[in-house]
Parts: structure tokens; C-alpha cells; sequence
């Protein structure tokens, strides 16, 4: 009777903590550790946000148009809903890394899932209107209950973990030189944007992001960085059939009309961006940033997205925010050839650039300016017709309209041909 006194909660606590760890850490079963398709570098960051590490990460990666994925405490996005925020608008991916930094193994299966993953995921659907679909444990530890919500969540560990919650002054350059050396295609990097945690060095952030800043200078243009939810590991949505045929009947139809009226790529060996010259036929006029006005009648390229081309990007793209992340990038890879293009005698009257979208969230950063339809027959159709396109576009797009913290509006986008030309030299 002794014997089994203590060897039953051995067993159990074995059961629970020690089989997870070996499944999960050592033979990755029901985890994602490591991309095999080798799409990229995905950095992720744990035990955010903080005030005064997350604004200067945040910064650094947009100085380098890198994405990345943040597993952040419920708890302090609660205390930091303006960081979260900035985080989501910027094209980041959030994910869960439960309520507070407390290991699972100290928590029941029952506290795991409501006190902490679905707790963070409500708060941060109330900041941001979309529900998270990633989670990783504080210190990699699940429980043997944890399995049970990868229905509902991705589990993601790591491939390389740096020790960086230690980092000192003395360790920036032997740091930064590892990173360089050790970033490859597949790996899943994990640092922290915190010091608050237990073990880490107060300031260790700091040297983080020296470390970090230094890397990534040398690795741009040689290592390419993606979101985790870009992977093909945590995509592959379910498409119903009824949804395939639709799809495909007006991708077609689409292409029909286009061709009708003569909307051609600006780029035949890049045709995300099409486009047409033609006379503005709207009743009101336009302001643009320059402070000339587009009449009736003056020409503009009209300005339109390739949708079988956006059809692909919308079945890899979770929310609206990253799917217009996507087109902001290729936008702004094809407006130097539009100014190219539009740069001919032939076409010395042009004013601008003009469309309408509902997915218009970025073009500022572009040169564009936006403004609202007019609240007519027009822009009433034209609304109407933009979000069920969005719904066919994206594979989730009934649902992803919905879950938008504001309804989504199309806007009408325009750039005026001085603003175009001196912005893309």
C-alpha cells in the first residue's frame, strides 16, 4: 500500500505534465514547431504588450516591412488596448499566450481553457473585432488537455529559441552575428517584448532589439519574413463546393467584362494592377491633395484589382487587415510603372488616379487620399456589390465582414498625377 501511495500521483503527474512535454517538445505531435515548406523566417513574440519595448519593435519592423506574429497576455492587453491595436493595424498577427504568464501545469484543464485562452481571445476580439486562432503556452508546457483545443486553435511552439529574456549590453554583437547566421527559411524564431516576466533581466528587451535591428539590416533582402498564419500549416480553409462553382462563374464572368471594356494589365508579367484611361463621369467633383479638382470629364486611370489574382491572396489571408497588407505591398511594387506608363505625350493630361475599393485600409501610406461615396443610388449599388464581391473573395468573407470591429465601407481612392510623380522618382 505504500508503494501505490505514491507511485498513483506519480503516474497521474507524469500523465499529465511529462507525456504532453515529450508529444509536443521532442516528437512535435499536434504542434506546429518548424514550417516544411520553407516560406520564410516567422518571428514571433511572446509576453507582450509592454509600453516601453512593443512601440520600438513595432517601429523596427515597420522600418524593415517585416510582419510578424505576437503571443500576448490577456492581462496586459486589457492594461495596453492601444498597443493591440496599433499591432493589428500595422498587419501583425495576434495570437493567445494565455491570461497571465502562469505554466499549465500548475492550472486545471477547466482554468486553462476559461480563465486563459478563451478569456484572451474575447479580449482580444473586443479590441481589435477579430478572434484569435493561434496559442502557445507560457514556457512551451501544455497539459494533457490541452489537445483538446485544436479544434477550435492552432498550438505553435518553436524552431529556435535565443535565450534572449537574459540579453546584457556585452551580448548585442555575438547576438546579432548568431541571428545572422542561424535565421533560416522554415524556422519558427521566438523573442519577448517584455521584461516583466519570472526570469527575465530587467532591460533585456533593450538588447534585444539592438540585436535584432543589427540582423536585420543584413538579412532584408536575403531572408524573406512572413506572418504564421501565412503558413500552409495553419491555412487550408474549407471551401464548400456550391462556393467553388460560384466562384468560378464569376471570376469568369468578371474576366468577360474586363476585356469588354478594355482593362488591361499595367504589367503583363506582373497583373495584379489593371488599368483603363477614360474621362471621370462622376456628378460631384473631387478635392485632391494637391488642391486641383477633378471635374467631369478630366481623364484619369481608373484603377483595377486583378480578383482572380485577389481570390488567391483572400484564401491565405485570415482577416481584411492582412489581405489589405497584401495589396498595399504589390500596390506599391506596380505604381512606379503606372507613373511609367501615364508618363507619354498621349497621356499628358491625365489628373490622377482613381478607384473605388473596400479594401482601403494602408492606401494613405501610398499617397492615395480617400474620401466617402455619395450617399446616392450610386454609392448605395456600389456598396452593395463591393461587399458581395469581398464575400466571393475571400474564403471566409461572410464571416469575416461580420466580425469586423467596424462595418467595412467602400471608399473612393485618388492620387493626383503631381502627388504620383513626385513620390515614385
Amino acid at each position: 500500500m505504500i508503494h501505490l501511495f505514491w507511485i498513483f500521483p506519480l503516474t497521474v503527474t507524469l500523465s499529465y505534465s511529462m507525456v504532453p512535454f515529450l508529444f509536443s517538445r521532442v516528437f512535435a505531435m499536434g504542434v506546429l514547431k518548424k514550417d516544411k515548406q520553407q516560406k520564410g523566417v516567422a518571428l514571433t513574440f511572446d509576453d507582450g504588450p509592454d509600453p516601453a519595448y512593443t512601440p520600438q519593435l513595432l517601429t523596427l519592423l515597420d522600418q524593415h516591412n517585416i510582419k510578424a506574429t505576437f503571443f500576448v497576455l490577456g492581462e496586459k492587453a486589457e492594461k495596453h488596448p492601444e498597443i493591440i491595436r496599433d499591432i493589428h493595424q500595422q498587419g501583425h498577427l495576434l495570437a493567445i499566450h494565455n491570461y497571465t504568464h502562469v505554466p499549465n501545469w500548475m492550472l486545471l484543464p477547466k482554468q486553462v481553457r476559461e480563465q486563459h485562452i478563451h478569456k484572451t481571445a474575447n479580449i482580444l476580439y473586443n479590441i481589435t473585432g477579430e478572434k484569435p486562432t493561434l496559442y502557445r503556452p507560457p514556457w512551451g508546457l501544455l497539459n494533457l488537455f490541452d489537445y483538446s483545443i485544436s479544434k477550435q486553435f492552432h498550438i505553435v511552439l518553436w524552431s529556435k529559441m535565443f535565450g534572449d529574456w537574459k540579453w546584457g549590453e556585452q551580448d548585442v554583437a555575438k547576438r546579432s552575428a548568431q541571428l545572422v547566421k542561424q535565421f533560416k527559411k522554415g524556422d519558427i524564431v521566438v523573442l519577448h517584448d517584455s521584461d516583466q516576466t519570472f526570469g527575465a533581466k530587467k532591460q533585456a528587451p533593450t538588447y534585444m532589439l539592438r540585436s535584432l535591428a543589427q540582423s536585420l539590416e543584413q538579412l532584408q533582402h536575403t531572408v524573406p519574413f512572413v506572418r504564421l498564419d501565412e503558413l500552409q500549416h495553419v491555412q487550408q480553409p474549407f471551401i464548400p463546393l456550391w462556393k467553388k462553382i460560384v466562384v468560378k462563374t464569376w471570376l469568369l464572368w468578371d474576366k468577360a467584362i474586363l476585356k469588354t471594356i478594355h482593362i488591361t494589365p499595367v504589367d503583363e508579367e506582373n497583373k495584379f494592377i489593371q488599368i483603363r484611361i477614360r474621362p471621370y463621369s462622376g456628378k460631384g467633383n473631387i478635392l485632391l491633395e494637391n488642391g486641383d479638382m477633378l471635374s467631369k470629364g478630366d481623364r484619369i486611370v481608373e484603377l483595377h484589382l486583378n480578383n482572380e489574382m485577389l481570390h488567391e491572396l483572400g484564401k491565405h489571408s485570415t482577416s481584411i487587415i492582412q489581405l489589405s497588407v497584401q495589396l498595399i505591398q504589390r500596390t506599391k511594387q506596380l505604381l512606379p510603372k503606372i507613373k511609367a506608363y501615364i508618363d507619354q505625350e498621349q497621356f499628358a493630361d491625365v489628373k490622377g488616379l482613381y478607384s473605388i475599393t473596400m479594401v482601403h485600409q494602408g492606401t494613405t501610406r501610398l499617397g492615395f487620399t480617400t474620401q466617402d461615396l455619395p450617399d446616392n443610388i450610386f454609392g448605395t449599388w456600389t456598396k452593395k456589390y463591393l461587399q458581395w464581391m469581398m464575400m466571393i473573395v475571400h474564403p471566409q468573407g461572410v464571416k469575416r465582414l461580420k466580425n469586423q470591429s467596424k462595418p467595412l465601407h467602400p471608399k473612393i481612392i485618388t492620387m493626383s498625377r503631381k502627388a504620383l510623380f513626385e513620390k515614385y522618382q
